[in-house]
């Protein structure tokens, strides 16, 4: 007789299951465990790390697979568990996730809506590395150069005054614009011929280098009508202690909004006519700045002399043996997309044979010189400037006042200029701040032309009112008021198109009468 086991029926499972129990562990696998890779640009891909040196990390990113990224483009590297972005950022109470995220964790772990806890910071070269040198590309071309540095202790035999590496990281880049304008002269105003202009193409190189502290320095050459000039060069010793920091070269002095303000930054193509008659542009000279309560204040104080940057070509043509400027700004009100900003600054020229001399274009580099004072020969005199500036989410409001008395061989003149200015950002971007400058900075597009979460870019329609007067008996320089509108294309945060149109008029001065003005500009830097 032949016992038989007993059949018992075999579970069977769909392959539908099997799917939706899968997506579901993948679905709480990514949740419960996430790698964050934050660039120096502010982009962020998640996924996972799969091995670092000391040079670079390789990243399986869930947006663009596999990545070999070069340790300098990484601001930050952070490691699961964490929630992913968009649930961190919209939950406003725990959820059983998070408590079963924050039971896992140490009580001095970070908890949603916190910066989450970086891995260990990039491991150092290996002490048998003596020299390395690599040239990268990312968004930009980048250089690093670091080589060991040992130095013996003469007072201590035996050890080291210096055991560590010397670092010298840079990038390259580029700046073009091209302008192209046609004008209309009307009331007796003087003929101003179309025309199409490289307004600037320049190429530099900076970065940082050092041993215990981190200097910086910049070196920037430009074209402009033919000839190259030097644009920029200065060395700067970042965060002294109890001091701040020290630049000595050649760059822009910090008087006027529309001068600080970087290429690419302002809203419009040129700073505004009541700016631009008594901005310094870029000189010769020492300066010193700091930053106090948490950024929110800057403070700064220099010492400059003569030169001048043709590629902006800024009014103030003075030349002074010495020129002290101070400047002041506060950040009194910050929201999540709202900032206010408030500053004051003031220049004195003390020389007894100073040449002062204020001018201004109507506000294209292609038009003349409609307003100018010619050299006055000064025994002293001052600028003072007033700064307001303003963004309610998309919405920028701006303005400046500048005042400047000086006294010649007979009597004190006074004159004055400023401006008014809104942009509106239609896309809806936000303009940002860059504290430690104390200045309104380069818009950067949620949705560029290309790369991940591409579209359309950023639009932009701005307004000015401006005006200046460089009238005072005997001098009779002129009085000028322009009326500017724009608007601007942005394709990503380093190339833009922009569109003016302009109506500038003229009252005494060189050439009194009224002019239209329409012009266009193609703007790039990498």
């Amino acid at each position: 007789m032949k016992l038989e086991r007993p059949a018992f029926p075999t579970p069977r499972v769909s392959r539908g299951c099997v799917w939706l129990l899968g997506l579901l562990l993948m679905g709480i696998g990514s949740c419960l465990h996430a790698d964050v890779l934050t660039f120096t640009t502010g982009e962020r891909l998640t996924g996972t790390i799969v091995s670092e040196d000391p040079l670079e990390v390789v990243f399986d990113s869930d947006q663009k697979g596999r990545l070999t990224v070069n340790r300098d483009v990484i601001e930050k590297l952070e490691t699961g568990p964490l929630l992913p972005e968009s649930e961190t950022d919209t939950k406003t109470k725990d959820s059983p996730l998070d408590q079963l995220f924050e039971s896992s964790l140490p009580l001095t772990a970070p908890r949603k809506h916190q910066t989450p806890i970086p891995l260990a910071l990039p491991p150092s070269l290996p002490s048998s590395t003596n020299f390395v040198a690599r040239i990268v590309w990312d968004d930009r071309l980048r250089y690093q150069f670091s080589t060991k540095v040992a130095l013996p202790d003469p007072f201590v035999p035996g050890s080291t005054w210096v055991d560590d590496r010397l670092q010298l990281r840079g990038r390259i880049g580029a700046k073009l614009a091209v302008d192209g304008a046609a004008f209309a002269s009307r009331d007796g105003q003087q003929e101003v011929p179309d025309g199409i202009q490289l307004r600037t193409f320049q190429v530099l190189t900076e970065g940082t280098v050092g041993v215990w502290l981190t200097n910086q320095y910049a070196l920037e050459l430009g074209l402009v009508d033919g000839e190259f000039y030097l644009s920029k060069a200065y060395w700067r010793f970042v965060q002294l202690p109890h001091f701040g920091d020290l630049t000595i070269g050649y760059f822009t002095v910090p008087q006027t909004l529309d001068n600080i303000m970087s290429f690419g930054s302002l809203t419009f193509m040129e700073p505004s006519s009541g700016t631009a008659a008594y901005s310094p542009g870029k000189r010769a000279g020492i300066e010193w700045n700091n930053t106090y309560l948490n950024q929110r204040m800057t403070a700064a104080a220099g010492i400059f002399s003569v030169g001048q940057d043709p590629s902006i070509n800024f009014g103030n043509a003075s030349q002074a043996l010495a020129q002290p400027v101070v400047r002041f700004t506060g950040l009194p009100w910050e929201a999540e997309d709202r900032w206010l900003h408030l500053g004051f600054s003031y220049s004195f020229v003390f020389s007894d044979d100073s040449v002062i001399q204020y001018k201004a274009r109507p506000e294209s580099r292609l038009a003349p010189f409609l307003v100018n004072t010619g050299e006055i020969d000064a025994r002293q005199a001052t600028i003072g400037g007033l700064e307001f500036a303003m963004t309610l989410g998309p919405v920028l409001l701006q303005s400046e006042f500048v005042n400047s008395r000086l006294l010649d061989q007979e009597a004190q003149h006074s004159f004055y200029g400023g401006y008014f200015a809104g942009g509106w950002m239609i896309t809806g971007e936000t303009r940002p701040y860059n504290r430690a400058a104390g200045i309104p900075t380069r818009v950067k597009p949620d949705h560029p032309l290309w790369g991940p979460d591409a579209g359309w870019g950023a639009l932009e329609a701005a307004g000015r009112i401006s005006f200046v007067d460089l009238d005072d008996n005997p001098i009779q320089g002129g009085r000028m008021r322009v009326l500017m509108t724009g608007l601007n294309w942005y394709w990503n945060q380093y190339i833009r198109l922009q569109f003016n149109y302009g109506f500038a008029e003229v009252d005494g001065g060189p050439s009194p009468g009224n002019l239209h003005i329409l012009e266009a500009r193609f703007e790039g830097q990498f």
